[in-house]
């Protein structure tokens, strides 16, 4: 079958003149070009569109990128100056971590060398042991004592604890108990004395408050 149509061309082209047979080809090879041309141009335009598409994107973020370079640089043009100004920020940003860590441990040593002062209630509780020793050791005799404390208020020097004690003994054994007193490490106000005489001794009530601050 096929070789019946090979000879049937053959002899169509035999028919025909030199001229003519060149015309043939080249209207043939004409069409299949442009068979070619209209198959390949779809694709063709489609991938000419894509590349347009990302060169346009491409070109977006290469304008964002020099913006931002032009943001960060100096009027000279000195594409590290941000970087610069921060560090130097940061230098200085460290300086004054490093000074107010000197200032705490400062305020820190000042205030255990104040220790006596902030709010304890070991402090204020040895204190109370210390009046009954010292009036033994002065020969005084405590009749009666009462003590109330109070809650301070934050970084504030106040009174804390206020006693009241009721002593007898010598007018000099009185006035060394006195003296033993102030002489505390605490903060000690002895605001109140009232003293009256009997034969033989002396009787006071004193009012005592002592002075401290939560921390």
């Amino acid at each position: 079958m096929k070789q019946d149509i090979l000879s049937r061309i053959d002899e169509y082209f035999e028919q025909k003149s030199q001229n003519e047979r060149y015309i043939l080809s080249f209207g043939v090879i004409a069409v299949i070009a442009y068979l070619l041309y209209i198959f390949s141009f779809d694709a063709s335009e489609r991938f000419y569109n894509e590349q347009s598409m990302q060169y346009e994107q491409i070109s977006k973020e290469l304008k964002v990128v020099q913006d931002y370079i032009k943001s960060v640089s100096s009027p000279n043009g000195d594409q590290n100056f941000k970087i610069k100004e921060q560090s130097k920020e940061l230098e200085a940003l460290k300086k004054t971590h490093e000074e107010l860590l000197g200032f705490n441990n400062y305020f820190d040593d000042k205030l255990k060398e104040l220790s006596f002062l902030l709010f304890n209630d070991q402090n204020w509780a040895t204190f109370l042991d210390r009046i009954v020793i010292l009036a033994k050791e002065n020969n005084i005799k405590i009749l009666e004592l009462n003590n109330e404390f109070k809650n301070p208020s934050y970084q504030k020097v106040e009174q804390i604890l206020n006693i009241n004690v009721k002593l007898l003994g010598s007018y000099q054994n009185m006035l060394n108990y006195i003296n033993s007193l102030e002489e505390s490490e605490l903060v000690v106000d002895l605001h109140k004395i009232d003293i009256n005489a009997t034969q033989k001794e002396l009787g006071a009530n004193i009012a005592i408050s002592i002075w401290g601050m939560k921390y």
